[in-house]
């Protein structure tokens, strides 16, 4: 629980969240009709979303819960409205946690057999990555203590890349409660209304660049595979991606409440030019 004495320090604020765009129902009606209205004279702007800003460091990797009192403006009672925990990750942003995955070397495996792996499900339990991974040839994977990228080829004579994987001690796929836009059913007495709701969403995920770095030579995936405990990544490639260049990004999704429009960091840059085991004659 945070003290009283965060929220009262001089660097704490409480104050309207610039650009919000989650508004009341009235809000939002109002707004669609406003082309239609008369103008009028009025300089009073009405903002829903507030934000505070606690002067209190968090510890990394430490649990907390957090309580909001409803504190009345003369005598009584408080009222907790609210109560939340979470436990602080090692890193402070996704910024920090890449800056860890970035320089990791990258190994080199061979892959027997690629069929186990692309019938893994998106997200697979432990025991389906650890067999699908003992199918295709290789060894029963354990838990790094450092970020590491590898990438598999295939057994071919000459070998094709089949996936990159990417793990590490800390999850590199995390899901949080989110702020998430609900419709109405088309069968609904108003089929165009909408409302705000908390549901748990995917808040930190790993892709493939939206925007690679040498489009022309980007290669192509067709899947993510996420594994157990958000810890490892698997990027399932396209045939005939040899000699073609791979960008994972670590991918912050947009939080429309809080206007954060998200952001994407590079993890992974590896071009897949060959098999370091293939010998030139």
């Amino acid at each position: 629980m945070l003290p009283v004495e965060a929220v009262l320090a001089a660097g704490s604020v409480l104050q309207p969240k610039a650009n919000a765009v989650v508004l009341t129902p009235w809000d939002r009606a109002v707004g669609e009709l406003v082309d239609a209205l008369e103008c009028i004279g009025a300089g009073h702007v009405t903002r829903d979303v507030e934000e505070i800003v606690l002067a209190y460091e968090l510890e990394p990797l430490t649990d907390y819960l957090l309580d909001i009192h409803a504190v009345p403006t003369g005598s009584g009672p408080r009222k907790r409205v609210h109560r939340a925990n979470f436990t602080t990750s090692r890193f402070d942003d996704p910024d920090h946690l890449a800056s860890w995955i970035a320089p990791a070397p990258i190994d080199h495996r061979v892959v027997r057999d690629a069929a186990p792996l692309a019938g893994l499900p998106d997200r697979p339990t432990g025991r389906e990555w650890d067999d699908a991974v003992q199918l295709a040839g290789l060894p029963v994977p354990q838990t790094p203590s450092a970020p590491a990228v590898e990438v598999w080829w295939s057994a071919d004579a000459v070998p094709q890349p089949v996936a990159v994987v990417v793990e590490c001690s800390e999850q590199l796929v995390r899901e949080r409660v989110m702020p998430v836009q609900l419709s109405s059913p088309p069968d609904g007495v108003d089929p165009s209304h909408a409302w705000w709701a908390a549901r748990p969403a995917t808040w930190l995920d790993v892709r493939p660049a939206a925007t690679p770095p040498d489009p022309e030579a980007a290669a192509s995936a067709w899947r993510v595979v996420r594994g157990p405990g958000g810890t490892r990544a698997m990027v399932l490639l396209a045939a005939g991606q040899r000699g073609r260049r791979l960008t994972l990004e670590l991918v912050q999704a947009p939080d429309p409440l809080a206007a954060d429009p998200g952001r994407a960091v590079t993890i992974v840059d590896v071009t897949l030019t060959g098999a370091p085991w293939e010998v030139e004659f």
